[in-house]
């Protein structure tokens, strides 16, 4: 997914003060320094587990194109992981299947 269809597909988090920041050099400072306390309380409200972390931030815009692209690749690899794990237990469930023992025992049909 390229860079720009990622910014697009989440949310719109700081985009008001981004685009501030493409005014003229003067209005830029202004806007910057809104944007980066608005940024900083967004960051410092986080909830506190994991999950809910990891939700928030990816619909947040990174201000920050390399800090964007390195929460991409460890998201990337906590999927990788979180697959393998899965993977690596259906594998090990199916491998500690045993048949049935109330099932019964198949007869051939020519009738022996």
């Amino acid at each position: 997914m390229g860079q720009q269809s990622k910014a697009g597909s989440r949310g719109n988090t700081g985009s008001k003060a981004s685009e501030g920041n493409r005014d003229s050099k003067g209005q830029r400072g202004q806007a910057g320094a809104g944007d980066r306390q608005q940024r900083m309380q967004f960051l410092e409200g986080l909830p506190p587990d994991f999950a809910s972390r990891i939700k928030a931030l990816n619909n947040y815009e990174f201000f920050d194109p390399a800090a964007q692209q390195a929460f991409d690749e460890l998201l990337n690899m906590l999927k990788q992981q979180a697959m393998g794990n899965m993977f690596r237990e259906m594998a090990q469930r199916m491998a500690n299947m045993t048949p049935r023992r109330d099932a019964a025992p198949q007869r051939d049909a020519g009738g022996s």
